[in-house]
């Protein structure tokens, strides 16, 4: 959706990460937060984010979050915001 939105985005639907794909990474990431490592699983609070805000949600470019971590990293480098 948001990449639908955002006309920076080259949305190519044959890479948009799939669902198998987006739980695959959950699993990989032991349904924590990649930035606070909080327990999303347990409220279901969780969201996709980009490492690479200008390029559309593909698995390779993204990571599990919680809502909270997503919305405050916005569009800040993947790699200042992880540290």
């Amino acid at each position: 959706h948001q990449d639908k939105k955002n006309e920076k985005v080259k949305v190519d639907k044959k890479n948009y990460i799939t669902v198998e794909k987006f739980k695959k990474l959950l699993y990989q990431q032991g349904g924590k937060c990649k930035y606070c490592w909080k327990d999303c699983m347990k409220n279901k609070d969780y969201s996709l984010d980009r490492i690479n805000c200008k390029t559309q949600h593909e698995y390779k470019n993204c990571v599990i979050s919680c809502i909270n971590c997503n919305k405050e990293r916005s569009d800040k480098p993947f790699s200042r915001f992880l540290v």
